[in-house]
């Protein structure tokens, strides 16, 4: 099996970032609509916080992930991993990596494989996003045509983040 290709291009920080324009809200709206449950705490930032200043036991995500994405609590155990192995905050993904896993694993435990990390980078490149810095996308392999009809870019989606304690998320059932 080949190495992985993964051009990550480290960065110390990421952004800019703007305020998250997310209201209490509109978090009471996420609850619903996705069934995120109780035990699951919904944290607004702060007008002086971004995704880089989380409080020590917290994950930011961007609301993007969820409603585009398909994003769910529990998160899956793949993205975890894989943020893990590459050394990257979930705030760090664009919309495009989190669609890209979530979608790979719903095709791989159609047909019973296990989703790693090798299989992951045999598909797509993980790649630096130029713009705006500390961000990251997968981009597919041309002989690969899986996921297709997807936005290639996502617009706007920088402003509406919060955050949630990272342990609960993983384990809520």
């Amino acid at each position: 099996m080949d190495p992985p290709e993964i051009n990550l291009g480290r960065h110390d920080k990421f952004g800019p970032h703007h305020p998250s324009t997310m209201s209490d809200d509109d978090l009471r709206t996420l609850r619903v609509d996705f069934q995120i449950p109780d035990g699951i705490e919904l944290v607004r930032p702060e007008t002086n916080e971004s995704p880089e200043s989380e409080k020590p036991g917290f994950c930011c995500a961007y609301e993007v992930y969820f409603r585009e994405c398909g994003l769910h609590f529990p998160l899956p155990e793949a993205l975890a991993l894989f943020t893990q192995q590459l050394g990257l905050a979930i705030s760090q993904l664009c919309p495009n990596f989190v669609r890209g896993v979530m979608g790979l694993q719903t095709l791989v435990e159609e047909f019973g494989f296990p989703l790693d990390l090798p299989i992951l980078s045999r598909i797509f490149t993980v790649k630096a996003s130029p713009s705006p810095r500390g961000y990251f996308y997968l981009s597919i392999k041309k002989s690969y045509g899986l996921l297709s009809g997807r936005p290639p870019k996502d617009e706007h989606w920088k402003k509406r983040y919060f955050s949630f304690p990272l342990m609960s998320s993983l384990s809520v059932l």
